[in-house]
């Protein structure tokens, strides 16, 4: 009898410390992981020189206009109120225009940054399925989820080091 509840003992703590080790809770810092692994920042630097590209091209088209805009003026008192009028619309259309255009653009990148946040982590996930499977751990949440918690929870750091190792960079066209 005292054999069986021993038994019974030594089974309940084992079942017990297993379980306490599978329940807890990781966290990882996905931001750190998409900004900060090699894919992300190469994702980082392509969206910048987009933007700034698009930035330069939109200055210039800008300046272009200012041009215009003092040959107008000036020609004020030189030309007729229709023909002065018609140049001024002709200048507010294209105007007009090249703020579509330079709207459409910003809404590009942002397509383009959303898909690459969302390729990101879709490459990230089977690593962090992999991850979990290996280690036994059955929840992970986002580190800034976290109020407080022990830097030993905290899985990040290994979770790029494989992300890096399998994700070098996404193709963003």
């Amino acid at each position: 009898m005292k054999k069986n509840i021993y038994k019974i003992i030594i089974l309940i703590s084992i079942f017990f410390n297993y379980n306490l080790y599978a329940d807890n809770v990781y966290f990882i810092d996905f931001h750190k992981v998409l900004n900060k692994s090699d894919a992300g920042k190469n994702a980082q630097e392509i969206l910048k020189k987009r933007v700034k590209t698009e930035a330069v091209k939109f200055d210039k088209i800008q300046k272009n206009l200012l041009t215009k805009e003092r040959e107008i003026i000036s020609k004020k008192k030189l030309i007729s109120k229709e023909e002065y009028a018609k140049e001024v619309n002709e200048l507010r259309k294209k105007v007009a225009q090249i703020q579509q255009n330079k709207q459409k653009s910003i809404n590009e990148v942002g397509k383009l940054r959303a898909k690459a946040k969302k390729e990101l982590l879709n490459k990230l996930s089977p690593i962090l399925k992999k991850y979990l499977e290996s280690k036994n751990i059955r929840i992970v949440i986002d580190k800034k989820e976290v109020l407080y918690g022990d830097a030993s929870l905290d899985i990040t750091d290994e979770i790029m080091t494989l992300f890096n190792k399998e994700v070098k960079s996404l193709d963003l066209k």
